[in-house]
This record gives C-alpha cells, sequence and structure tokens, in this order.
C-alpha cells in the first residue's frame, strides 16, 4: 500500500530506480527506503536534475520530491549510490518531531554522568518535639 517514503530498486548497493510512495514488492520490509537525506556530487548537478524533473513533470499528485531528482541522473548512467543507516527516525510531521525530541532528551539523560550532591553549606537545623 501506499507509504510516507521513497523506495528503491538497487543491485550491489546501486540504485536502479527510486519512485515515491509506493514500494516495488509486497515486502516493502526487503527493500531499501529513503531516510528523506539527499546528496548530490555539488550544487550545480542538483540544479540540473531538479530542473530536468519538473521539466519531465516528476511529480505524484502534483507534488514534486527531491528523491524523483535522481530519476534523470539514473537515465543517463549517473551511479547513485544506496547508503544503508543504522538508525532512523522521521522528522516529517510534528508528531514525529515531538517523538524525536523525546527520545532524545530521554538518551541524553542516560549519557550524561550523574552528579554527585553538593556538598551541605552552613548548617541545618531540624525543630523537633517529643521524645
Amino acid at each position: 500500500g501506499s507509504t510516507n517514503y521513497a523506495y528503491m530498486r538497487e543491485q550491489d548497493g546501486w540504485v536502479l530506480d527510486i519512485q515515491e510512495k509506493q514500494p516495488y514488492t509486497q515486502n516493502r520490509m526487503e527493500e531499501f527506503a529513503s531516510s528523506g537525506t539527499y546528496y548530490f556530487r555539488n550544487g550545480a548537478l542538483m540544479k540540473r536534475a531538479f530542473k530536468e524533473t519538473v521539466d519531465l513533470q516528476l511529480h505524484v499528485n502534483g507534488e514534486y520530491y527531491v528523491s524523483l531528482a535522481y530519476r534523470p541522473l539514473l537515465a543517463q548512467s549517473m551511479p547513485v549510490a544506496v547508503y544503508a543507516l543504522q538508525h532512523f527516525m522521521q522528522w516529517g510531521t510534528p508528531q514525529d518531531v515531538a517523538e524525536y525530541n523525546g527520545w532524545s532528551r530521554a538518551f541524553r539523560t542516560l549519557a550524561e554522568p550523574a552528579q554527585p550532591p553538593l556538598p551541605p553549606r552552613g548548617s541545618m537545623v531540624m525543630p523537633m518535639a517529643g521524645l
């Protein structure tokens, strides 16, 4: 079914094709999906790829995606590599960002060394009554 990711067909770590919102197989967990982070060798190549994407009207439901800018490059036999990630958190919605911030705080707290209590300064008086 439809998802929020771009999926890639790849061979030996090289992208053969990329498409938005639809996996290539029935088992999308076995496919590479985009984290939304993209790299271009230089700005000129990126601008050219974006222009060709618009010229070719490579969009989904009227929206252009950075992922689809790789299609013109692939059509010109330019190498596009897959970079596998061990961990990933999506930031596409306010809820995604809130979830990320929560986990980030939790991990930061776990990573910080515990601070020893400060020694008392001065004297403490505790009024008490009775035996």
